[in-house]
């Protein structure tokens, strides 16, 4: 599949991840750094695991 479209989306907003599913994105890019808050960045792999 080609890919057309990426949406990037903070792995630490758990409204953020549920509104980018309803979305017509090719791909989803789930980032768990730069757009990540610094108070929440250790929580985010937990989040994504266990969602």
């Amino acid at each position: 599949m080609l890919a057309r479209s990426y949406l990037f989306v903070p792995g630490d907003s758990e409204k953020k991840l549920a509104k980018s599913q309803g979305t017509d994105a090719d791909a989803l890019i789930l980032c768990l750094e730069d757009s990540v808050t610094e108070a929440h960045n250790c929580l985010s792999p937990h989040q994504l695991i266990f969602s």
